[in-house]
C-alpha cells in the first residue's frame, strides 16, 4: 500500500491538496535563486534532467507555482537545452523572459528559434507584425560567437539583415570562427560605404590580434593588404597587445612604408619598447636622427625611461644635450610613487640637463613650499630625522617617495636643511604634539653640529627657533609655545620673544600673551 502511494503519478495526486513545496521540489527552491544561464547551465541540467525522467513534463505547472521565480528557469533551461517540448507547456504564459533567443541561438538551436517565432516572442509584442530587433541582434552576436553559422544561414532567411545585424562590425569582433566571419563579410561587406568597410576591417583585425586568432588575423591582413590598408595595418601592430599575431602584421607590410609618428607615438605610450625595435628593424628610414629626436620627445612626454634609453643609445650625445634641455621633465598626478621617476630625474642629471622644474615641482609634491604635506607624513619624517635607521620593513610604495625624496633633500642642502625649512611648520601644526616636536628638534640640532655645509645654505640655529615661536604662538600652539620659551629660546633672545608678544596680542591669544610677557620679564630680570 505504501510503495503504492509513492509513485510519481498518485504522489503528485495526493500532493497537490497539501501546502508548502513537495518533497521532490525542495532542491529547486535553492536553484531558483541562484541559477545563471548560460555559465550555471550544468548545475540546472544536473538537477533537472533525473527530475524530469521520473516525473515528465506533468509536474512542470506544479513547480513553477511551488517555487517562486522558476518559471524563467524552466523556461531558459528548455531554450538552452533545445527542449522545445517544455516551451510548449508554457507558450501561454503571460510574461517569458527576454533572452531565450540568445541562449538557443548561442548553442545552435534553430528549431528552438523557429518555434519561438511561430508562438510570437520575436516580434515586438504578440498583437504586432513587427519584429524584436534586440532579441534578433543578441541572437546572431550569440551564435557568431559561438560559430554556429546555420543559425546566421536561418537568420539571413528570415528577418532583414537591417534587424538582425544592427550592431554591425562591433558584434563581429567575437567571432572566434573565420568560417563565421567570412560568411558575414559576403552578405554584411556590400551593404557599406568604402569608408565603413575599412573602419570595420581595421577593428576587426584589432579583435583578431588582441584574441591571438592567427588564421583569422591572416584573412583579414590579406584583406587589407590588397586593399591597400597600410596605415590600419600599421596603427593595429601599435595598438595591439599579444606579441605572435602583432609580429606577423608585418610581413604585410612593405619596408619603405612612411610609418606616421602617432604610430610611434601609439608604441611609446603603452611603453613597448619590443614593437619599437621591430619597426626600426623593418622600417630602415626610420632610423634618421629627426625620427629618432622626436622618439626621445616622445618618451620624456610619456615618462619612460626604458624607451628614453633607448632612444638615446642611437643618437649623438649632442643631440642628447640638446633634446633634454628644450624639453623639460612632465609630470602627472602621483608620479612621486612611480620608480622610474627617480631613474628619469638621475638620466636627466647624468646627461647635464636642467632640472629646475623638476625640483620645483617636487618641492611641490612633499610640501614644504606649500602645505607641507610632508609634515603628515610618518614615515618620510622618521626619515628625515632618524636616517636610514627609520627604513625598515616599509611598504615598496613608500620605498619609492623615500629615495625620491633622498635625491631631493640631497640637492637642497641635506637633512639639516630640509629639518631647518619644516621645523617652524611642524611647530605651527594643530595636530602635531609638543613631544614630536621636540624629538625633530633635537634630531635637528644633532644635524647641524655635525653638518659642515651649513653656513652656505643662509640657515641658522636662531633663525630656526625665532620662526618656530612665531609660527607655534600663531597657531595657538600652547604647549609648543611652553616648551619652547622654557627649553629652547631660554630668555636669551628677548627679540624673538617680543615678536612672537606681538602675534599672540594681534590674534587676541591672551593666554600666550601673558605666557610671553612673564618669558619677557625673566628676560629683564637676567
Amino acid at each position: 500500500m505504501a510503495t503504492a502511494l509513492t509513485t510519481p503519478d498518485l504522489l503528485g495526486i495526493i500532493c497537490q491538496y497539501q501546502h508548502g513545496v513537495p518533497e521532490d521540489m525542495l532542491p529547486f527552491s535553492a536553484l531558483a535563486s541562484t541559477y545563471d544561464f548560460p555559465r550555471g547551465a550544468k548545475v540546472v541540467d544536473a538537477l533537472f534532467l533525473p527530475w524530469l525522467r521520473i516525473y515528465g513534463f506533468s509536474r512542470l505547472p506544479r513547480l513553477v507555482d511551488a517555487v517562486l521565480g522558476m518559471q524563467d528557469c524552466v523556461l531558459q533551461y528548455a531554450a538552452y537545452f533545445d527542449h522545445i517540448d517544455i516551451l510548449q507547456v508554457f507558450q501561454t504564459a503571460a510574461f517569458l523572459p527576454g533572452n531565450l533567443t540568445t541562449l538557443a541561438a548561442g548553442e545552435g538551436h534553430v528549431d528552438v528559434l523557429k518555434y519561438l517565432d511561430k508562438i510570437g516572442y520575436i516580434r515586438t509584442n504578440e498583437l504586432s507584425p513587427h519584429h524584436n530587433a534586440q532579441r534578433l541582434s543578441t541572437a546572431a552576436m550569440a551564435a557568431a560567437k559561438h560559430g554556429h553559422l546555420v543559425v546566421l544561414q536561418y537568420l539571413h532567411m528570415m528577418y532583414p539583415m537591417e534587424i538582425w545585424m544592427d550592431n554591425g562590425g562591433p558584434a563581429f569582433s567575437a567571432v572566434a570562427h573565420l568560417e563565421v566571419l567570412q560568411w558575414l563579410m559576403d552578405i554584411w561587406g556590400p551593404t557599406l560605404t568604402a569608408t565603413e568597410h575599412d573602419a570595420n576591417l581595421e577593428g576587426l583585425l584589432l579583435a583578431a590580434v588582441n584574441q591571438e586568432r592567427l588564421a583569422t588575423t591572416t584573412w583579414l591582413a590579406e584583406k587589407m593588404q590588397h586593399s591597400r590598408q597600410f596605415s590600419a595595418i600599421l596603427r593595429v601592430f601599435a595598438s595591439s597587445t599579444p606579441s605572435v599575431p602583432q609580429t606577423h602584421l608585418l610581413v604585410y607590410l612593405e619596408e619603405i612604408l612612411d610609418v606616421p609618428m602617432n604610430v610611434l607615438a601609439i608604441v611609446i605610450e603603452s611603453n613597448r619598447v619590443d614593437k619599437a625595435a621591430l619597426l626600426f628593424e623593418k622600417f630602415k628610414h626610420m632610423n634618421r636622427p629627426e625620427v629618432v629626436r622626436e622618439g626621445l620627445a616622445l618618451a620624456i612626454a610619456f615618462l619612460h625611461v626604458q624607451f628614453m634609453r633607448w632612444f638615446i643609445d642611437k643618437m649623438d650625445q649632442r643631440d642628447v644635450q640638446v633634446i633634454l634641455t628644450d624639453h623639460a621633465i612632465s609630470f602627472r598626478y602621483g608620479v612621486e610613487f612611480e620608480a622610474s621617476f627617480l631613474e628619469i630625474i638621475q638620466l636627466y642629471e647624468a646627461k647635464g640637463a636642467p632640472l629646475d622644474d623638476a625640483i620645483a615641482h617636487l618641492e611641490e609634491i612633499f610640501g614644504w613650499n606649500s602645505d607641507c604635506r610632508v609634515c603628515h607624513d610618518k614615515i618620510l619624517v622618521a626619515w628625515l630625522s632618524d636616517g636610514d635607521a627609520a627604513l625598515s620593513g616599509i611598504p615598496s610604495t613608500d620605498l619609492v617617495r623615500l629615495n625620491l625624496l633622498k635625491w631631493l633633500v640631497t640637492h637642497q642642502g641635506g637633512r639639516a636643511i630640509i629639518l631647518g625649512r619644516l621645523l617652524p611648520k611642524f611647530a605651527g601644526l594643530a595636530n602635531k604634539s609638543s613631544k614630536t616636536c621636540q624629538r625633530l628638534y633635537a634630531s635637528w640640532r644633532s644635524l647641524m653640529t655635525s653638518t659642515s655645509t651649513i653656513a652656505n645654505n643662509n640657515i641658522t640655529i636662531h633663525s630656526v627657533e625665532e620662526s618656530m615661536l612665531y609660527q607655534a604662538t600663531a597657531a595657538g600652539q600652547e604647549k609648543v609655545v611652553s616648551w619652547l620659551l622654557q627649553d629652547v629660546i631660554c630668555g636669551k633672545n628677548k627679540t624673538t620673544i617680543e615678536r612672537a608678544l606681538e602675534a599672540a596680542t594681534s590674534s587676541r591669544q591672551h593666554r600666550l600673551a601673558s605666557m610671553l610677557r612673564r618669558a619677557l620679564i625673566r628676560c629683564d630680570a637676567e
